[in-house]
């Protein structure tokens, strides 16, 4: 018998979901894949790096970046991942490298904390009138940024 048959739930018959697609989703289950194929992971928001400054960008340090993206190196790479990832891709701007030399064609300044995940300092738009001292982090639901 089929859970979606226990559960008299016909959405399951129509398309199908993969174990190892929901497992993805799971935090502690990062570091123990159920594939080797390019996964889709939940992004996380270093709070510990969170600059409150008098500043209009909002500066976090954004977790769990998959190797493939970092290992690419290029702005294209990352456009491309975080359209998985809305929240994050309405991003004002994040670390470059080479932005004196390169301008607006300066990849990501990634760092590596482990060999298959890195980060990037992200920056958003504060709202008209605040500074990113008036950040909450328990009212914005996007410092866990799931696909």
């Amino acid at each position: 018998m089929k859970v979606s048959e226990a559960l008299d739930s016909p959405a399951w018959e129509k398309e199908p979901l993969r174990l190892e697609d929901v497992w993805d989703l799971l935090p502690p289950h990062l570091r123990y894949p159920l594939t080797t194929r390019d996964r889709l992971t939940p992004l996380y928001a270093d709070e510990g790096g969170i600059g409150m400054h008098e500043h209009s960008l909002l500066s976090i340090p954004v977790c769990h970046i998959p190797a493939r993206v970092v290992n690419a190196g290029t702005r294209e790479a990352l456009a491309d991942f975080l359209t998985s990832h809305p929240a994050v891709a309405q991003h004002e701007s994040y670390v470059t490298t080479g932005a004196f030399s390169l301008g607006s064609e300066a990849p990501p300044d990634y760092g590596i904390y482990n060999r298959d995940r890195g980060e990037l300092t992200i920056n958003w738009q504060m709202p008209q009138g605040q500074d990113s001292r008036a950040w909450q982090p328990e009212t914005n639901d996007w410092l866990t940024c799931g696909p």
